[in-house]
């Protein structure tokens, strides 16, 4: 008899097709009678009924795709073990005990895992995630079949003369091509480029790429690592321009990428449908520039703007990359999206005709090439959202294109009925691994990808509901569609609503949540790790007003109360030392006047809660605490030297609750209204500075430093 195991953990016996466990097999109760299989025999004792065969999908090795993986170890486990066969064991006094399903330690419990975490990691980068299912984003074979195809064909040429014109390379003979060397293909990818506020197409893109996913690491690439400025910086700077009362500018630098020099020889294949001085298969391009769709093409293009940057007199941040500082002006730039901001737009026209001119340094006499860029006026459109001045003097960041067509995905319309609540407050999202197949028309993970593009920009009151769905979105069931249509159904209501920037002289907030173990689903915890794992919830507000936020499954296994509450303040306090240290940078670089450096930490403190504002106070190692890793005291230093204080909150209180788990209708209104104060839209700028219908964030902080909010029930 030959044995043989597979990548689930099965050992099977090819002789009698039935399942042997490796080591001991163990028992689990899934709280729930079954109906009994067994028969009584001619002894008149209770026969234990065997095991079904083996499915044959049992006995395929698992995909080594990681999404395909986890479905389909789970389909082969599930249909293994039939909830009908069940293991049936009589005690010595002859009672026969509860049913118990056999099931081993094959669970493939360590795929939803790295599923769990990857899932995290994608989401935070929104539009990474949002651009791989946008439908706009076409690779040749559907742009050409598109209707709008002769728009992309004249993007195609225009693109091609424009590396033509700008020496993007030389056209050699492949037999000049050093020995062993790759040729790589040339790939065209095309876009749509709308209109943010009224979702009409204005450009159509086609991009040359090289193949990277042809490159070979240490051959012809290196380093690909490259930063690009996030939404916290954006905003924040955006409220300190405003405190400031200072102008703003937006730029696009054309044909980024190609404007730095490449960093080793690459050949690349002639594009398909052009014709050139020569055979395609006898000639190829050598580049000369730093083209598209290099693994390392967005460092590279990063290294030659900073040089250019610094050369002219900019100084890079120490704290974010991609921010510099030149007199009284300020830039950031994500990739190729610049934007200055200065006292005047005076100031702003002498930064842009500095990088717009050639320039040689007086030090080391090395000349700096021209920045080929264009001038898009004040501060409108930026990645992907719509920037808003209102009368009254605020700022509006709004997504309604992206809802709208989050919408038009579904197949909404007016007559569908609106929800005041993204997400339920009596009935959490589990796995359901045994529920029904998707089978709606839309893609799920589609929408998610743009539900957490729209989250992680402008609508932090929706981040609980689009986290919940994203952790499921690989093997999404039709309780996770119903999930994603409440989510959409409140967003009907609410398409034109965002963040309202009304920034006051107030400093830092921070509002800390942890729901610990609120995932915990008894019926899938032996495969799917993350029911055991608390929530982090925080929001950072800077007068006011949003700057980060964020709802997430702790990485850690808390073991109580305490624990998840600290791990969520040494989440929260990460960003905040961050943020910190940029402020203080930006009012030594800038002269900026900011409100006092000292923010104040808030986190949800019930009596199970108490451990965690003493351990962030005065830490000490008891039984239950000493392992706790020395990371989750990185921030204690900060409190003993007076830079962070941290405050108890009520829980009616705590504004960060919206992000941990589903809110009442009245509760999740009030404390949407005090982080994104909507309301202010419509006020003018008198009504502005008299006290709000809901309390502003830093108007509650005030009000519970004073005593003047009623507590009781907190």
């Amino acid at each position: 008899m030959s044995h043989w195991q597979t990548k689930s953990g099965f050992v099977i016996s090819e002789k009698k097709e039935e399942f042997i466990p490796e080591e001991t097999d163990i028992e689990f109760d899934f709280g729930h009678q079954q109906q009994s299989t067994s028969t009584d025999t001619d002894e008149g004792t209770t026969a234990e009924p065997s095991l079904p065969p083996p499915s044959p999908i049992a006995r395929q090795e698992p995909d080594n795709n990681p999404r395909a993986t986890a479905t389909d170890t789970a389909n082969r486990y599930h249909q293994c073990v039939d909830a009908s066969h069940t293991y049936i064991r009589e005690t010595r006094s002859g009672r026969v005990p509860k049913q118990r399903q056999l099931m081993s330690l094959c669970v493939p419990w360590d795929v939803f895992h790295d599923q769990s975490v990857s899932l995290t990691d994608e989401m935070a980068d929104p539009i990474a995630f949002a651009a791989s299912t946008n439908p706009d984003i076409l690779c040749l074979r559907d742009a050409m079949d598109a209707p709008d195809c002769a728009k992309f064909e004249k993007a195609m040429a225009d693109e091609v003369q424009s590396h033509v014109d700008n020496k993007h390379w030389e056209l050699i003979l492949k037999t000049q091509v050093p020995e062993g060397t790759s040729i790589l293909p040339a790939v065209w990818a095309f876009r749509r480029k709308r209109r943010i506020s009224t979702q009409e197409v204005h450009k159509w893109k086609a991009r040359l790429n090289v193949h990277g996913g042809r490159q070979e690491h240490g051959v012809n690439c290196w380093e690909t690592c490259s930063p690009a400025v996030g939404w916290s910086t954006i905003r924040l700077l955006l409220n300190m321009m405003m405190l400031n009362k200072w102008a703003s500018r937006q730029v696009d630098f054309v044909l980024a990428f190609p404007q730095a020099d490449i960093e080793c020889d690459i050949y690349m294949e002639i594009p398909q449908g052009f014709n050139v001085a020569g055979d395609r298969k006898t000639h190829c391009l050598k580049l000369t520039k730093n083209l598209c769709g290099q693994k390392q093409a967005g460092r590279v293009w990063n290294h030659c703007m900073h040089d250019g940057l610094i050369a002219r007199g900019f100084k890079q941040s120490d704290i974010d990359m991609c921010v510099c500082y030149r007199k009284e002006v300020m830039l950031m730039c994500h990739v190729d999206d610049g934007v200055f901001m200065a006292p005047t737009q005076a100031h702003i026209d002498e930064c842009c005709d500095l990088l717009t001119k050639e320039h040689i340094d007086p030090v080391s006499k090395q000349q700096h090439r021209a920045f080929r860029m264009t001038d898009e006026g004040d501060l409108s459109d930026y990645l992907g959202a719509k920037t808003e001045r209102l009368p009254n003097g605020t700022i509006k960041l709004t997504q309604p294109h992206l809802i709208s067509q989050i919408i038009d995905d579904l197949g909404f319309n007016e007559r569908t009925k609106q929800l005041p609540i993204p997400a339920s407050s009596t009935s959490k999202t589990s796995r359901d691994l045994h529920g029904e197949t998707i089978d709606e028309k839309w893609q799920c993970r589609s929408i998610i990808g743009k539900l957490n593009f729209l989250e992680k920009s402008s609508r932090p009151d929706i981040a609980y509901a689009v986290h919940q769905c994203a952790r499921f979105s690989n093997d999404p069931k039709k309780s996770h569609a119903a999930a994603v249509k409440k989510i959409v159904k409140h967003l009907l209501g609410t398409r034109d609503k965002g963040i309202i920037l009304n920034p006051q002289k107030h400093s830092f907030d921070c509002w800390v949540d942890a729901d610990f173990v609120g995932n915990w689903d008894r019926v899938n915890a032996d495969v799917d790790p993350s029911a055991a794992r608390s929530r982090t919830a925080f929001v950072i507000v800077h007068g006011g007003c949003p700057v980060a936020w964020a709802s997430k499954i702790q990485r850690e296994v808390a073991l109580s109360s305490t624990e998840a509450e600290h791990n969520a303040l040494s989440e929260s306090l990460r960003s905040v030392t961050h943020l910190m240290d940029l402020m203080k940078e930006t009012k030594r670089q800038l002269k900026w006047s900011v409100a006092s450096d000292v923010p104040r930490i808030h986190c949800t403190v019930m009596e199970d809660n108490s451990g965690a504002l003493e351990m962030a106070r005065l830490p000490k190692m008891r039984p239950r605490t000493k392992h706790l890793c020395v990371k989750l005291h990185h921030f204690c230093d900060r409190v003993r030297n007076g830079s962070i204080s941290i405050h108890k909150v009520p829980t009616r209180w705590q504004l960060a609750d919206i992000a941990t788990k589903g809110q009442p209708v009245a509760l999740f209104e009030s404390q949407r209204e005090s982080i994104l104060q909507q309301d202010a839209e419509t006020m003018t700028d008198v009504e502005l500075r008299l006290p709000a219908k809901h309390l502003r964030a830093c108007e509650t902080i005030e009000a519970l430093q004073a005593g003047t909010l009623i507590t009781k029930g907190g």
